[in-house]
């Protein structure tokens, strides 16, 4: 994708449960030379770090694998939200519009709504996750596209918008 060629500054979920895997996808944006940032849990927030290598990421908060405790505290690795391009964003149920359902905590919402408005958005999604509509509340975020083993659902602008 073009989005994904011009950002510098990649975000991506590391996947647990039955997400959409981003294993091989963590591993290729370190391979393509771009800034990689995984978000990890402090409370009920969502924190960002600056990945080097795979081998820092540890399972922790909800089995999920996230920075060592001891790299979490160096100022070099962390990362605020307005210096992120692209933000891969896990789901449980999306639609064609942009619409997404997370799984219920608001983390990513939450963090979400802080990002630049040319932040691209992304969620990687199976093709049996997509609605002809999900429900959407006031606080929830839109992607501008939902990738799916078939096609790419791109959120056309009327579609596709940012509540703050």
């Amino acid at each position: 994708m073009d989005e994904y060629g011009r950002a510098r500054t990649v975000m991506a979920y590391v996947d647990i449960r039955d997400e959409v895997r981003t294993r091989h996808l963590l591993a290729a944006i370190l391979e393509h030379g771009k800034r990689l940032v995984v978000p990890y849990c402090v409370a009920d927030e969502l924190e960002l770090f600056l990945v080097d290598n795979l081998d820092e990421l540890m399972p922790d908060t909800l089995g999920i694998p996230e920075p060592k405790a001891e790299l979490r505290g160096l100022a070099e690795r962390r990362v605020e939200i307005e210096q992120v391009d692209l933000i891969v964003v896990p789901g449980v149920a999306f639609d064609a519009g942009g619409g997404r359902i997370g799984h219920g905590g608001g983390y990513f919402d939450r963090l979400l709504c802080l990002a630049r408005a040319d932040t691209t958005l992304v969620a990687p999604a199976f093709e049996c996750q997509i609605f002809p509509d999900v429900p959407m509340q006031p606080h929830d975020i839109f992607m501008h596209m939902v990738v799916t083993e078939k096609t790419i659902y791109r959120a056309d602008s009327e579609t596709s918008r940012r509540e703050t």
